[in-house]
This record gives structure tokens, sequence and C-alpha cells, in this order.
């Protein structure tokens, strides 16, 4: 399927609004994640369709909530089709993004050295010290 200008501009103010881009860390592997909730299960099911990553439903007390997900080169392919159109992350889109081009292209689950793994935390810093600085580049 492939996405007006009007579609990517929609999921990228849906990442600024109900999204996130954070690092996850689970023993010696490293992996940058991308993803939105919303209680509209069909706009989360087009991104995994056209993006891939997965879609779960969340449990809430009075409603429901669904995540989409995506991580690594296949968050690389999100966040470059939605960063023109991003306001608020922009920013920490960019830093993700110059973090996926320094990975090479198959990186499921390595094991990292303790030296990448340091260069990873701070690119992880440099994302976080990022957040809430709205821009409006041209």
């Amino acid at each position: 399927m492939s996405f007006t200008q009007l579609d990517l501009a929609y999921f990228a103010a849906l990442l600024d609004g109900e999204g996130w881009i954070t690092f996850e860390r689970a023993n010696k592997t490293f992996s940058l994640r991308v993803g939105v909730a919303n209680t509209c299960k069909l706009v989360l099911q087009q991104l995994m369709n056209e993006f891939g990553g997965g879609v779960r439903k969340q449990h809430k007390v009075n409603y429901q909530v669904w995540t989409w997900s995506v991580s690594q080169h296949k968050a690389k392919r999100f966040l470059e089709a939605v960063l023109p159109y991003m306001r608020i992350k922009q920013g920490e889109a960019k830093i993700a993004l110059e973090f996926l081009n320094t990975l090479p292209t198959n990186t499921s689950k390595i094991r990292v050295t303790d030296e990448e793994l340091q260069r990873r935390l701070l690119f992880k810093e440099r994302l976080i010290s990022s957040r809430y600085s709205y821009t409006k580049e041209s």
C-alpha cells in the first residue's frame, strides 16, 4: 500500500501526540523502538501492514487501547517516511535515524560489546535530552 502525503502527515501527528521513540535494553541486546498507542485498532493495523511490527491490546479500566510498535530497521523506514511532517518529536526522530544509520543491516538479537553498548547509551541520553523541544523546521 502506498500512502499519500496526507496519510504520512497523519501518521507523523499520531507519533508526535500518541507515540514514543525509545531505546530498550535486555541483557546485552539493545534496540531502538518506535510505537503509537490509540483506541482505534484499524489505523494501527494500517501502520503494521505497511511498516511491520505488531499491534497489541492494552487493558485499561474503562476503555481499550491498542499499541503498535516496530524496532530497528523497520522503525527506520517508518521514521524516514514521517520525518518531514513531524513537529514535536522531530529532534528525537533525527537522533534515532542517526543511530539506525550506524547499524549493520541484520541486527536482530545481536549481543553487543561493552564499547558498543556505551555508544548506544550515549545515543539514548541524546534522545532523552532532546524530548519536548518543539521545533518547526522548513
